[in-house]
């Protein structure tokens, strides 16, 4: 199966937004499998529309939906670019918008259920726990 056809597959249309139905991140972002590696399933959208990313370029989303692939929606800018139009839709944190103070699955974010992973961001001690029984459980059920 061609690549543009895996890649339609794992979409549906959500409102406005072409939403992303394969692999998330845990940034939120979609994933897709091409020529042997994970990629960012809305830079490899807007790269097989627009052509080759220029280096430094982020692909942005005007809508602010991570897993939005929709073309329309994606726009090329600067770090600085992207800064700029997240605190012009008021998504920075500071004065009027505070951290979280809990993970997705609603674990407080407390000094005792945080950890710093290797990019230096923060993580849910009870969710990674989960994660590794998950993956325990999951392969002793393929063992069967």
């Amino acid at each position: 199966m061609r690549a543009i056809e895996r890649f339609k597959e794992k979409t549906k249309r959500s409102g406005e937004c072409i939403i992303w139905t394969g692999k998330i991140s845990a940034q939120g972002y979609g994933y897709f499998y091409y020529f042997g590696k994970y990629v960012r399933a809305h830079r490899w959208a807007y790269a097989l529309a627009n052509g080759t990313i220029p280096a430094g370029l982020f692909v942005c989303h005007k809508c602010d939906n991570r897993k939005c692939v929709k073309l329309d929606h994606l726009f090329l800018g600067t770090h600085q670019d992207n800064m700029d139009d997240m605190k012009r839709k008021g998504r920075q944190y500071g004065k009027s918008r505070k951290p979280p103070t809990q993970c997705k699955r609603k674990h407080e974010f407390t000094h005792d259920n945080l950890f710093k992973i290797k990019n230096g961001s923060l993580r849910c001690k009870k969710c990674s726990k989960l994660r590794k029984l998950f993956i325990r459980i999951k392969s002793k059920l393929n063992k069967f």
